[in-house]
């Protein structure tokens, strides 16, 4: 298949991946357990800040499980301006 993949901002999910993500349509995302929230916002981050924020923000469960970008106290080097 020449388009195996499928973009979401800058980050590349494979076919599989929204495969499982479209099967469990209905599951209440809100309720993701925090290791699997931190996963998931590791991998965002990997592709970018912006992408890492729009997941913190989405519910309070996920920004609690998170880390704020916008702490001050946080010497992550990844939350940086890069370039």
């Amino acid at each position: 298949m020449p388009n195996d993949f499928i973009r979401f901002g800058r980050l590349k999910l494979g076919l599989r991946e929204v495969a499982a993500v479209v099967e469990v349509e209905e599951r209440d995302w809100t309720s993701l357990h925090d290791e699997v929230a931190n996963h998931i916002a590791e991998r965002l981050l990997a592709a970018g800040v912006r992408e890492y924020r729009a997941f913190h923000v989405v519910c309070s469960r996920w920004s609690a499980s998170t880390a704020d970008p916008r702490d001050p106290t946080l010497a992550d080097p990844r939350f940086r301006p890069r370039g």
